[in-house]
């Protein structure tokens, strides 16, 4: 009856039916954080256990992806699988659990996953090494081709860093991590103009953007380019994440972001003549500035990000 529902819920919305509309919306996931609490009473999502979950799945997709099968079907908002990463509490273990039970049982009941859907509120480096392990066990389970959806995310979400240049770099170098990374597509989470601790972008009492809200204008950026180009960093570089792109006229743009408490020193060089080269532009958000435009700096400050934008392809490095 559930599915049933479903196939309607995406028919008004996608076909017209009962005075719709004919949106093109073509990620279709079933349910949101099944796995969060072990104990149902506590779950906020799902008052059942996850083996009650995948069955719901395996009846809802099968069913969704034989009346829209032009449609990308999946799941299951995982909680992610952070215990790997060092939060070794029940909870954690449970996730971790469940995901690799859902893999399972989608493979081992022929259920449709078009995509595996997945959150995380941990560091930059979790996060990441997160998506390392779910890409690998995807590979492993032979969903290769499925992409590895991260529809939840922002880093250590907290009242006290909401409009913080700390906020900012964090998210910066979140764009930038997902972008080398094994993550197909991210939504963060999220951009309401609100009090909570996760209305990341607006603040709600001046309707003025946050400063983490500039790291998307500046991750826009390297996507207006629309060719991503390796920029690597020396090893040791930790707290420094860098992407850059270049576009059809041969300019580049370049972001970069220092999530550390200290300055960090870096060089951008010239390709074919290993000179030090002058951006064009070149605009940073940090703890006084926000998106201003400024020379380009020999050093990143303290949770800062910047975004430049060159006229000849680069090669990139780390001091620090």
């Amino acid at each position: 009856k559930w599915a049933r529902i479903c196939e309607h819920v995406i028919r008004h919305y996608t076909e017209g039916w009962a005075d719709g509309f004919h949106h093109t919306v073509a990620h279709w996931e079933i349910w949101n954080e099944p796995d969060n609490w072990d104990d149902p009473e506590q779950n906020e999502s799902w008052h059942g256990t996850f083996e009650d979950y995948c069955r719901l799945y395996e009846t809802a997709s099968k069913h969704l992806k034989a009346k829209f099968p032009h449609l990308k079907i999946g799941g299951p908002a995982s909680c992610g699988v952070a215990y790997l990463t060092g939060w070794d509490v029940p909870r954690a273990k449970h996730h971790l659990d469940c995901f690799h039970a859902f893999l399972r049982y989608v493979r081992e009941h022929d259920c449709p996953l078009d995509f595996f859907s997945w959150h995380s509120y941990s560091t930059v480096e979790s996060t990441m090494a997160q998506a390392r392990y779910i890409r690998k066990k995807l590979d492993e389970a032979g969903f290769a081709g499925v992409p590895s959806v991260l529809d939840e995310w922002l880093p250590e979400p907290d009242h006290d860093k909401l409009g913080t240049a700390e906020q900012a770099a964090e998210v910066a170098a979140g764009l930038i991590a997902m972008q080398n990374g094994p993550v197909d597509a991210a939504a963060i989470y999220d951009a309401r103009c609100s009090i909570g601790k996760y209305s990341v972008l607006f603040n709600p009492l001046t309707y003025e953007p946050h400063k983490a809200y500039w790291a998307f204008v500046a991750f826009n950026e390297l996507r207006k380019c629309g060719t991503a180009l390796d920029l690597g960093t020396q090893p040791g570089a930790r707290n420094i994440r860098a992407a850059a792109a270049r576009g059809a006229d041969g300019a580049v743009a370049v972001m970069l972001a220092n999530t550390g408490d200290e300055e960090a020193p870096f060089a951008i060089e010239c390709a074919d003549d290993n000179k030090r080269t002058t951006a064009r532009t070149c605009r940073i958000v940090d703890a006084w500035r926000t998106w201003e435009e400024i020379p380009l700096p020999a050093a990143l400050p303290p949770h800062s990000f910047i975004l430049a934008h060159f006229s000849t392809n680069l090669t990139g490095k780390a001091q620090k």
